[in-house]
C-alpha cells in the first residue's frame, strides 16, 4: 500500500491535460557524495559531455548486466531535442515506454499509475505538470535516472510495470546560480554553502504562458478559459556531512491550476459540459541520513507527502481529496567477501480525508464512459491505512563471470483483506567474453489498485493488490568502451488486475500479458554521439468480469523506432537531432447507433480492434555554449520541433450523431528556444 492513491484520475490530469494541448495547436556536473573512509567529498565531475562516457552512481543494489534497467546521465538526458529542458521526460523516448495525453510513462504496456516513481525513494505526488509539458524536478536537482523496465529487485515495490528512480543532484556549496528562460517556463536557481559542512540549493519554476493572455479566452469552437492551464513547481536540497556520514533534506513542491468551460460534449454527453474548476498539487519533504563505510552503508529517508486536489467538475460534482503519507525507508548494506547483503523495510501511514460527489471515475481503458447515465455517489470518509514492507536481497559473485541476485520482498497492510504478499525475484549474469554478457531474471511483484475503487460506495473495500510475474533475458555486446549494443526480449503476466464487476463494482479477477524485445545501441566519439533504438511488444487484457476475453491493450504500440544524434560542430556549437516512428494507437471502432432517452448513442465493435495511422517526428536543435574565464556561461539552444509539419494523429473526431468527422491532431511545427545564465 502506497501513497499514490489518485481518486479521480479524469479531472485534474486528464482534462486540464486536453485544454492545454489544445491551447498550444492554436555547467558543471556533480560526483555524488563519495567515501575516501575519512571524509565524503562532493566534487565537480569532468564528464559533463554527451561525448564522453559517462559516470553512473552505483550502489551494491544495482548489478552490471541485469536485464531491463537503464541508467541515464544528466549529460545525456539534456541532449536531446523535443525535452524542452527537462532531463527526466528522456525517459518517454526510451525502448517499451510509450507516453499517454499528460506525458505519464506507460512502461511495457502498464498502464501510468502501475510504475512507480520516487527522488531515490522519496515519494513524489505526480510526475509531470498539466499536459506533460515538463516535469516537477528542476534539472539541477538532477543526478541521473535509473530506469527499470521490469524484473527490478527487492528494494523497489508497488510497481508491475516499471520503476523511474530519480537520482538527487546534492549541492556542491560553490556559491553559483543561474536564470533559464524557456518557451514554456522561466526558472532560476542558486547553490551556496554556509561553512563548510552545510551546502544547500533551491531551484524554482513556473510556466507564463498564462501571463500574457486574457484573463478570459478562447481555446477552441467548444472550450473557452478564465484560468489559462498554468503550473509552478520548487526543489530544496541541503546536505551536512560529518566524517563518513552524511545528513541531507530534500523537498518537492509543486501546483497546477485551470479554469475552463467545456462544451464540445453538450450534445452527446449533457453532464460532461460546462466548468472545470480544478487544482492540485504536492508538498514532498524527506530527512535522509546516509552512512558511507568501507563494508557498510546505510540509506534511511523519513518523508512527509502531503497531496491535494481540488475540484469542481462540469458545475455539479466536486472532488476534495487530500492525502498525507508518513513514510519511513531503511536500506542496510554490507560487502562480504563474494556476497553484497541488503535488507530493510518500508513503513507507511495514510490518512487521507475524502469528500467527493462525482460519478464513478473511468477505467483509463473504458471505451466510452458517458457521465450523464452514470450514477452519482457522494463519499465523506477519512480513511487511515498502516502498510509495512520488509526485504533482503544477496548479490554473489560465483566467479569473477558468474554472478546472481537473490532477493525477497513482504508486504502486508492493516486494512480490508490484505495478508502477507511474498515476492521472490532473481537474476543471473554471466560475462561469456571480455565484450559479452547475458543475463536472465524473474520475479513477482505487486502495487496497489487505484484508490477510489477501496471505497465503500465507489468502488470494493475487499479489493487487494494487483500482482505481476516478469520474465527477461538481457545480452549486451561492447564493441568498445564507448559503443555498445543490447537485446532484451521479456514476457510479463498480470493477474489480481481490479476490473469492473457488474455485482461489486470491481474485483480482483482480471489477467494479461505483454511480451516484446527493447534493442539499444550507443556509442559516442569525442565529436559525434548516437542513441538508436527499437521496441517490439505485443499485450493484452481483460476489460471487466462479464467475459475471460482479452483485448489489446489500449495504449499498445507493436513498432517503436528512434534514432538521436549529436555532432561537435567546435568547443562551442553542438548540433543534435532525433527521428522516432511508431505504430499508431489502437481504438474501439463504432460500428452503428442507437437512440436512447433522446441522444444518440454509439454501438461499439470490438474493444481496441483497429489503430490510428503510424506517427513519425523529427526534432532538431542547434546549442552553443560560452563560458568566461569568471565561472560566468551562457547556454542557448534553437530547435524546431516536429520539423516535417507530420500531422500525427491523436484520435478520431466524431459530429454529435457519432459519425466520423475528422481527427485531433498532436503538435504541429513549433520552433522553441532556452536560454540559461549562469554566474
Amino acid at each position: 500500500m502506497h501513497s499514490s492513491l489518485k481518486f479521480i484520475p479524469f479531472s485534474v490530469s486528464i482534462l486540464a491535460s486536453v485544454a492545454a494541448a489544445e491551447a498550444l495547436h492554436a555547467e558543471e556536473k556533480t560526483q555524488p557524495a563519495t567515501t575516501n573512509n575519512q571524509e565524503i567529498v562532493i566534487t565537480a565531475e569532468s564528464n559533463d559531455s554527451v561525448f564522453a562516457v559517462p559516470y553512473y552512481e552505483q550502489t551494491d543494489t544495482f548489478v552490471r548486466g541485469a536485464p531491463l534497467q537503464h541508467q541515464v546521465s544528466l549529460a545525456e538526458a539534456m541532449n536531446l531535442p523535443g525535452l524542452a529542458g527537462d532531463p527526466v521526460r528522456f525517459a518517454t523516448y526510451m525502448p517499451g515506454i510509450v507516453t499517454n495525453a499528460d506525458g505519464e510513462l506507460l512502461i511495457h504496456a502498464s498502464k501510468p499509475r502501475e510504475s512507480s516513481t520516487s527522488l531515490n525513494h522519496l515519494p513524489i505526488g505526480y510526475l509531470f505538470h498539466m499536459g506533460g509539458l515538463h516535469s516537477v524536478i528542476s534539472p539541477e536537482a538532477v543526478e541521473q535516472l535509473d530506469v527499470y523496465t521490469g524484473s527490478f529487485d527487492v528494494t523497489y515495490d508497488n510497481a508491475i510495470g516499471g520503476v523511474l528512480d530519480i537520482t538527487p543532484r546534492y549541492p556542491l556549496g560553490n556559491n553559483t546560480g543561474y536564470v533559464h528562460m524557456g518557451i514554456f517556463d522561466s526558472s532560476l536557481g542558486y547553490d551556496w554553502s554556509v561553512g563548510e559542512s552545510l551546502k544547500m540549493s533551491l531551484n524554482a519554476r513556473r510556466s507564463y504562458i498564462d501571463l500574457f493572455l486574457d484573463k478570459a479566452g478562447e481555446l477552441n469552437d467548444d472550450i473557452t478559459y478564465t484560468v489559462f492551464p498554468n503550473y509552478w513547481d520548487l526543489n530544496y536540497l541541503a546536505t551536512y556531512t560529518v566524517d563518513n556520514h552524511l545528513f541531507s533534506i530534500e523537498s518537492i513542491l509543486a501546483g497546477d491550476e485551470l479554469t475552463i468551460n467545456d462544451q464540445h460534449n453538450a450534445v452527446k454527453d449533457p453532464e460532461a459540459s460546462g466548468t472545470i474548476d480544478a487544482s492540485q498539487g504536492f508538498e514532498s519533504i524527506g530527512f535522509r541520513w546516509r552512512y558511507f563505510g568501507d563494508t557498510y552503508e546505510t540509506n534511511t529517508l523519513l518523508s512527509y507527502l502531503h497531496g491535494y486536489e481540488e475540484v469542481l467538475l462540469f458545475d455539479d460534482h466536486t472532488i476534495d481529496v487530500h492525502d498525507h503519507t508518513i513514510t519511513m525507508y531503511h536500506l542496510s548494506q554490507w560487502d562480504m567477501d563474494k556476497h553484497a547483503f541488503s535488507a530493510g523495510c518500508e513503513i507507511q501511514q495514510f490518512f487521507i480525508p475524502i469528500n467527493l460527489s462525482v460519478p464513478s471515475p473511468p477505467e483509463d481503458d473504458e471505451i466510452d464512459p458517458d457521465l450523464t447515465s452514470s450514477t452519482v455517489f457522494t463519499v465523506e470518509e477519512k480513511l487511515q491505512i498502516f502498510a509495512y514492507e520488509f526485504f533482503f536481497q544477496d548479490l554473489y559473485s560465483f566467479t569473477d563471470t558468474i554472478r546472481a541476485r537473490f532477493g525477497l520482498r513482504a508486504n502486508n497492510a492493516a486494512w480490508g483483506n490484505y495478508d502477507w504478499t511474498f515476492m521472490p525475484r532473481t537474476a543471473l549474469i554471466v560475462d561469456l567474453t571480455d565484450n559479452d554478457t547475458l543475463s536472465v531474471a524473474a520475479g513477482r511483484y505487486s502495487r496497489t489498485a487505484n484508490g477510489y475503487k477501496y471505497l465503500k460506495d465507489i468502488g470494493n473495500p475487499d479489493t487487494i493488490d494487483e500482482m505481476s510475474n516478469h520474465y527477461s533475458a538481457a545480452w549486451t555486446h561492447l564493441f568498445n568502451p564507448s559503443s555498445s549494443l543490447t537485446l532484451e526480449p521479456f514476457y510479463k503476466t498480470f493477474d489480481n488486475l481490479s476490473i469492473v464487476d457488474a455485482t461489486k463494482k470491481y474485483a480482483n479477477e482480471g489477467d494479461g500479458y505483454v511480451y516484446g524485445t527493447d534493442i539499444t545501441f550507443s556509442t559516442r566519439t569525442d565529436e559525434l554521439y548516437i542513441y538508436a533504438t527499437y521496441a517490439y511488444q505485443q499485450s493484452e487484457r481483460e476489460l471487466d468480469t462479464s467475459a475471460s476475453t482479452e483485448f489489446t491493450f489500449y495504449q499498445e504500440v507493436p513498432h517503436s523506432i528512434q534514432l538521436a544524434s549529436s555532432y561537435k560542430l567546435n568547443d562551442q556549437w553542438t548540433l543534435s537531432g532525433l527521428m522516432k516512428y511508431s505504430s499508431g494507437k489502437p481504438y474501439t471502432p463504432i460500428i452503428g447507433t442507437y437512440t436512447d432517452s433522446g441522444r444518440t448513442r454509439p454501438t461499439y465493435g470490438t474493444p481496441y480492434s483497429q489503430r490510428l495511422p503510424d506517427r513519425f517526428t523529427f526534432n532538431l536543435k542547434i546549442a552553443r555554449s560560452t563560458q568566461w574565464d569568471s565561472g560566468r556561461s551562457l547556454e542557448m539552444s534553437f530547435e524546431i520541433r516536429n520539423l516535417t509539419n507530420h500531422r500525427n494523429v491523436a484520435a478520431i473526431r466524431y459530429d454529435d450523431q457519432y459519425n466520423e468527422d475528422g481527427y485531433y491532431y498532436d503538435l504541429p511545427i513549433l520552433p522553441a528556444i532556452d536560454i540559461t545564465y549562469r554566474f
